[in-house]
């Protein structure tokens, strides 16, 4: 890979060639698992100007969001760079330019972020030549389903939040707080505390809007690697050799890098269940809130680049407190997270009013049988407030009908809870059983 450098009028256009040739995108540009409408609308707009325009200027002139052409750009250029086994395209910085898969790229006189010139190199400018690009529609006027980011719908408020995650506003203040402080909360709970959905959507409140093109979700478990997670080695496609592939994080991290003017979240669902320190690896140190900076980059071992987390990636992360069976989260990562605990909110007035909505008494009765019930799990030695039950049990039941609904979580939900928390108490669990039978008669 050559750097292919332009001068034109004292301007300087950047990125390295990714040397494919004009033939070469033509077979790309037609492969529809690489190409999707979206990208070939942002490459017809750099198409009508080829002298370049920023992503700002596009969408005034086309009426959608800059982040369209961003992201088109940046997502397309990732997926070809794939294809062609180009793994480690335009480094500057530590960081990947994806973009210049297609682009080469200037920055404009304001030097502001989301105002860099982009024109099509021309080897794609020439494929581009070759077809007939008048299906996909300039101006979101003309298509309003391509108008912006499809994974973005809506704005999301507090209001919002409060209204299903059934948290106090001064438990968000606080939460919003913790992570725009630290960048870095888990939130730790027994199971049925909410707190897989809670995390998305602190997510969306601090955005504003629900944009699933920035949060990425994963779910740890004994098995998960660095190799996965930071960077690793794969077979080549023609099964000769092997290539250092980026791992789901440190791709994840790069297109934050693209967009640091907006947040991205990183969402992690059981963190505990991994060996976390072998997991990051030397990104522990990266995570650190006050080493998100190009300064504090630390070397890949299988690149030999620098690497660093920007400010604008938050990691969120659950933990389940009620299994014996997960390690500990080890002290040099619990001091690089805040920890939010999550507790059961069944008399939180909007929980009981959604439960309401469901006509069902014996439901209230059960729930109201459940909150005596975790008094009794909390002051025992042997479990404590971790092992309480969650309000998340009575939600989602989408059965209205079901005049069964009650006794089918405690015959089927909180009964077993129930006898595995009391495995070595038999007239424990007879008696906490029949109280709970008893709300559901």
């Amino acid at each position: 890979m050559s750097e292919s450098v332009m001068e034109e009028n004292e301007s300087v256009w950047y990125g390295q060639d990714p040397g494919i040739t004009t033939e070469q995108w033509m077979k790309l540009l037609h492969d529809s698992s690489l190409v999707t409408d979206n990208n070939l609308i942002t490459l017809r707009s750099l198409f009508e100007h080829p002298d370049g325009l920023s992503c700002a200027q596009l969408a005034d002139e086309y009426g959608r969001d800059w982040h369209f052409y961003l992201s088109n750009v940046s997502t397309l250029g990732e997926k070809v760079a794939k294809n062609i086994g180009l793994v480690e395209p335009n480094r500057a910085k530590g960081t990947f330019e994806y973009w210049t898969v297609l682009c080469l790229t200037k920055p404009t006189d304001e030097g502001q972020h989301g105002y860099y010139i982009y024109k099509l190199r021309p080897e794609l400018r020439a494929a581009l030549e070759k077809m007939d690009l008048s299906m996909y529609p300039l101006r979101a006027s003309e298509d309003d389903a391509s108008s912006s980011v499809p994974t973005t719908s809506g704005s999301y408020s507090d209001k919002d939040f409060l209204r299903e995650v059934f948290l106090s506003g001064d438990a968000l203040k606080e939460l919003k707080g913790l992570l725009l402080r630290k960048r870095n909360l888990i939130l730790q709970g027994a199971p049925g505390t909410g707190k897989t959905f809670a995390a998305k959507r602190l997510a969306y409140t601090i955005m504003g809007q629900k944009d699933d093109m920035r949060i990425q979700s994963v779910q740890f478990h004994q098995s998960t690697s660095y190799d996965e997670f930071v960077y690793g080695y794969r077979p080549n496609d023609d099964g000769v050799g092997f290539r250092a592939v980026p791992g789901i994080f440190t791709q994840f991290v790069q297109k934050a890098k693209v967009d640091q003017d907006r947040p991205y979240f990183f969402i992690i669902d059981e963190i505990n269940r991994a060996n976390i320190s072998k997991v990051f690896g030397e990104l522990l140190s990266t995570i650190e809130f006050d080493h998100r900076n190009s300064d504090d980059a630390v070397v890949l071992p299988i690149t030999g680049q620098p690497f660093y987390v920007p400010k604008n990636l938050y990691i969120i992360g659950m933990m389940n407190t009620a299994d014996r069976g997960l390690a500990l989260i080890d002290y040099a990562l619990r001091r690089r997270f805040a920890f939010f605990t999550m507790k059961p909110q069944l008399d939180n007035p909007n929980f009981k009013k959604q439960v309401g909505k469901l006509g069902d008494a014996r439901l209230l009765n059960l729930i109201e049988a459940v909150s005596a019930l975790n008094k009794v799990i909390a002051e025992d030695d042997a479990l404590g407030d971790g092992f309480c039950i969650g309000h998340s049990y009575f939600c989602d039941n989408e059965t209205e009908d079901d005049e069964d609904l009650a006794a089918s979580i405690v015959k089927f939900e909180l009964v077993p809870m129930i006898e595995e928390y009391w495995f070595d108490n038999k007239k424990q669990i007879k008696q906490q059983s029949d109280l709970l039978w008893k709300a559901v008669q």
